[in-house]
């Protein structure tokens, strides 16, 4: 996914698959930008639902990291009032991307099909946002085959988690996770192998 996306037609996310897409549509959207799209693809007799969501950024910028992680802020006469801005802005930004994870989990709880969440939550595993997300029925393929100690968003210290491959607990095993640098972006690109003997 990219940061932003056309709240129309969508542009900026995609959903690529070998296998037929049988239908497709937004999932989550308010008048400037979206939040998720999802696809029904067919493979053999089964149909998936694929949502690919990015949720609220946490609205921190370069300058806002700088500020923070340096002992500058102590020198600085209106560090206070810099951190005070910071925080007001993390919070607004939690709000709205929360109000994003209950929608989709919405859709999640009400699709007929098995489904997989992937995307960019901008939160970790220990937030509102991840657990609502995971809507009380799916894994977190990391936790099922990941190892050691995982990080998708490069910065910050390279220690946070935020980007998730969600597959329906009752449908799937997870068989691999892997995660990749790539030049291209500031996140890691995650790959998955499920299986199911019936598919």
């Amino acid at each position: 996914t990219t940061s932003r996306a056309d709240s129309q037609t969508g542009a900026g996310f995609a959903i690529l698959s070998t296998y037929p897409i049988v239908r497709h549509g937004i999932s989550d959207a308010d008048s400037t930008h979206i939040h998720a799209v999802w696809a029904d693809v067919k493979v053999g007799r089964d149909t998936l639902r694929v949502f690919n969501t990015h949720l609220q950024s946490t609205g921190i910028t370069k300058e806002d990291s700088n500020t923070t992680l340096s002992t500058n802020i102590i020198d600085d006469e209106k560090g206070g009032d810099k951190l005070v801005e910071i925080v007001r802005k993390m919070n607004r930004n939690y709000r709205l991307r929360a109000a994003e994870a209950s929608h989709i989990s919405d859709q999640i709880d009400g699709s007929k099909y098995p489904v997989v969440v992937c995307g960019d939550f901008n939160d970790t595993p220990m937030s509102y946002t991840y657990r609502k997300m995971r809507a009380g029925r799916l894994d977190d393929a990391f936790v099922e085959c990941g190892r050691g100690v995982e990080y998708t968003y490069k910065g910050l210290y390279n220690i946070f988690r935020i980007d998730y491959i969600l597959p329906d607990e009752e449908f799937f095993t997870v068989k691999s996770y892997d995660s990749y640098d790539l030049s291209t972006s500031d996140h890691k690109a995650l790959i998955v192998r499920l299986g199911r003997d019936e598919i």
